[in-house]
Parts: C-alpha cells; sequence; structure tokens
C-alpha cells in the first residue's frame, strides 16, 4: 500500500476477519467452508470482502433478533 492513512483495505485475511469478529481462524475458515461467510480465493489464500464481515455480523444480528421475537425495526446499524 502507499501508506495513505485514508485507505482501507477492500478484502480482509481469515486472520484479520477473526480479529474484527472477535472468533478464531478456524471459526472463520468453518464458515467459509459452510458458505455462511462469502469469500474469495486469490491463489491458494481466502481473502474476505471488507463488507461482507460487516454483512455477516448484521445478518446474526437480525438472526437473534428474529428469535426473540423482535420486529424488523430495530436499529443495527450501530454495529
Amino acid at each position: 500500500m502507499n501508506g495513505d492513512p485514508e485507505v482501507r483495505p477492500l478484502l480482509r485475511t481469515v486472520e484479520e476477519a477473526a480479529v474484527e469478529l472477535r472468533v478464531s481462524k478456524s471459526t472463520v475458515k468453518k464458515w467459509i467452508q459452510s458458505g455462511e461467510l462469502d469469500s474469495i480465493t486469490i491463489g491458494v489464500r481466502s481473502r474476505i470482502p471488507a463488507s461482507e464481515v460487516r454483512g455477516y455480523l448484521h445478518r446474526k444480528l437480525r438472526e437473534a433478533a428474529a428469535a426473540r421475537g423482535e420486529g424488523d425495526d430495530e436499529d443495527l446499524t450501530a454495529a
């Protein structure tokens, strides 16, 4: 990268996604293999779009809210 602090990577490594989601690398790999977390392969390594990390979290929050019987009007944008 060019060292510009405004540049944010579009892709996350498995390790970076694990850190962001506060889970282990093996958990992220399991989610990728199951199709629960979208990724692309570059060479032999998986990369997760930054938007997918946030999207995964939002999907899980909606699922949890639905399981509790809460409506879709809950504000999930703060996550």
